[in-house]
């Protein structure tokens, strides 16, 4: 077993993901860290976006670093150019429990209100799963895919989407009222409508 030396860095650390064999990103508390095997960069002071509480790390070809914070959303960073998705863009909210990356590269992205699928090569292209597809819980702590089995953990437990077979309801339903009849008369276009006990037929 071996020490590295993390250059005094003292604040809580969430994740590291490797650059190469002696570099790697840290995400903590307070920010953005980027660990050398001579120096310790603060990327907050690049930018103040970097700052904030980042809680999980993961890369990919298209985006670069991913960056998963509670509170901003989702950072992507690649050749200096930082990308935001929160819920200004797609995401229904902001505060992030985990990332995802799975081996098409697509992100998921565990939230307190449900889970997201950012596209391999376009941010702006996000899928939602939420209780109304069948989870058990819009609290997502954590997810990871096998093939086309979609694991989601949840804080009322397990549930699973089988990609091959799911197809999301997007169907919206009108509701037109025609006829309200109140105790078997008609009730007119009248503003107020009084209902007594006695009527029990709607």
């Amino acid at each position: 077993m071996q020490h590295i030396d993390l250059h005094g860095l003292k604040h809580r650390k969430y994740d590291i993901e490797p650059i190469n064999e002696t570099d790697f990103w840290i995400g903590t508390n307070k920010g953005l860290f980027k660990r050398t095997q001579t120096e310790l960069i603060d990327y907050s002071k690049k930018n103040a976006l970097f700052s904030a509480r980042i809680v999980d790390l993961d890369k990919t070809n298209h985006y670069g670093l991913v960056i998963a914070t509670r509170g901003s959303g989702i950072y992507l960073y690649k050749n200096n150019k930082l990308t935001i998705v929160d819920k200004k863009n797609g995401l229904k909210t902001n505060d992030i429990s985990n990332i995802y990356v799975d081996t098409k590269q697509n992100i998921w992205v565990s939230t307190n209100n449900g889970l997201h699928k950012i596209d391999a090569f376009n941010p702006s292209k996000i899928d939602f799963f939420s209780v109304s597809d069948g989870i058990l819980s819009n609290e997502i702590t954590d997810v990871c895919r096998i093939k086309d089995i979609v694991y989601i953990g949840t804080k009322k437990g397990l549930s699973t989407i089988n990609l091959k077979t799911f197809k999301q309801e997007t169907s919206s339903t009108k509701l037109i009222i025609k006829d309200i009849v109140l105790n078997v008369k008609p009730v007119t276009n009248n503003l107020f409508v009084d209902i007594y006990p006695k009527y029990k037929f709607f």
